[in-house]
């Protein structure tokens, strides 16, 4: 079989002597045949697209929403562990709801003779866009958070930190944007 380049081409006019023979797949005695599953399983094995095509349809099948941010894990385990709950001596947490939006909370902490006791103090005012949170201690270390949902999407963040040591006061603020 000779390849003849269409007329309108200027190859048209060249002399027989630049004719190509191309073989084709059949010639070559390459024959179509189905897949069979190991084949394809193997392909799918090796090929990353398929793993993400794959997850992601995972993922729209089970609906779930979104579980929220990666900073926020180590909140939860460490909300599972005990240390944060355990010492010696007595403790008494008091809180009172004064409207819907706003609730304070008061913390006596009473430790063995070698051991300090505290009062803390807290406030929380929070509405559907607004969340704001403070505390005070004895030794009046102040800790504030507010966040502001400007939209469902956009969030600003601020952290505050005021310590009578002026070496671990801080403040952080930061946006995030969920899409």
């Amino acid at each position: 079989m000779a390849y003849a380049p269409p007329a309108s081409s200027p190859a048209a006019n060249a002399p027989a002597a630049n004719d190509v023979s191309v073989p084709s797949v059949a010639s070559l005695g390459f024959k179509h045949r189905p897949i069979d599953f190991e084949e394809e399983l193997h392909f799918k094995f090796w090929n990353p697209i398929h793993y993400y095509k794959a997850l992601n349809q995972h993922r729209m099948r089970v609906n779930l929403p979104n579980p929220g941010q990666f900073e926020l894990l180590n909140k939860e385990v460490k909300g599972t562990m005990l240390t944060n709950y355990m010492f010696e001596g007595g403790r008494a947490d008091l809180a009172k709801i004064l409207s819907p939006n706003f609730q304070v909370m008061h913390t006596f902490q009473l430790g063995l003779p070698g051991q300090p006791s505290a009062f803390e103090f807290a406030g929380v005012y929070a509405d559907e866009n607004t969340m704001m949170h403070g505390k005070m201690d004895t030794e009046f270390n102040l800790q504030a958070r507010m966040n502001y949902a400007l939209s469902k999407k956009l969030q600003f963040k601020t952290q505050a930190q005021l310590m009578s040591a002026d070496s671990q006061s801080m403040l952080q603020a930061e946006s995030e944007y969920t899409g």
